[in-house]
């Protein structure tokens, strides 16, 4: 089944190319570690506030929890996720064209799958 999105470039974009996007990016080969390690790394607003988020990804983990780093996106009735957890090199990438209220539990519920919860 080949599911394909239209980029705001309105260039097609399918499961496979934010897959094989997210592996690149996990294993350094479109930025290297030290711009993944600050992308994925929280920051701190001008008035001193730390924030969950790094260079276009928002964070989610630390202490007993799995490091997360996700990015979501989407327009009038379509929304993806693509999750990544880098301490286990593990990636999740999920298409709708259905932007149903429950997507972000099942993306929740996939990665406890994935990560053996």
């Amino acid at each position: 089944m080949q599911f394909t999105l239209l980029h705001h470039s309105s260039k097609p974009l399918s499961h496979k190319d934010l897959a094989l996007w997210g592996k690149e990016l996990l294993q350094h080969q479109l930025i290297d570690l030290e711009t993944f390690q600050k992308a994925t790394s929280q920051h701190n607003l001008p008035t001193g506030e730390a924030i969950d988020y790094g260079y276009g990804f928002l964070l989610s983990g630390g202490g007993s929890a799995e490091k997360l780093v996700y990015h979501t996106g989407g327009w009038p009735g379509y929304f993806c996720i693509m999750m990544h957890f880098p301490d286990q090199q593990k990636q999740i990438v999920l298409l709708s064209n259905n932007a149903f209220d429950g997507f972000t539990r099942l993306a929740d519920d996939v990665a406890g799958m994935l990560l053996g919860e």
